[in-house]
């Protein structure tokens, strides 16, 4: 119940970051959560951030991506030659949620120590 609350918080957090601030907010956002969370099992800390940071970005690229008819996405991955924007929705959703699982693991590592 515990991992729950946090990762609705981290949810909240990030979308929240994701629309005021640059985007490596988030990472520290995570960071700083990692270090209140402060997970006993390191996986844990990784899957935390992991899947907060994942799915926050699938939903609020979709959101933004829906409305226009996915041109612009659709553009981008022919430029990097994928076949559709999904395909780049999920590269950039799995790139940054590892960025994130590795931040919030960071903090949980910095709690441990301290």
């Amino acid at each position: 119940m515990k991992n729950l609350t946090y990762l609705i918080a981290a949810m909240l957090l990030c979308t929240v970051s994701l629309f005021l601030l640059p985007w490596y907010f988030v990472l520290i956002i995570c960071f700083i959560l990692g270090i209140i969370r402060g997970n006993k099992k390191y996986r844990n800390a990784f899957l935390q951030g992991f899947l907060a940071v994942f799915l926050t970005y699938s939903v609020l690229y979709l959101f933004r991506d829906i409305p226009n008819e996915h041109m612009l996405s659709n553009e981008v991955a022919g430029i990097f030659l994928l076949p559709d924007g999904y395909v780049l929705l999920g590269a950039g959703a799995l790139i940054f949620g590892i960025l994130a699982g590795f931040s919030w693991w960071s903090g949980a590592a910095l709690r441990r120590l301290l």
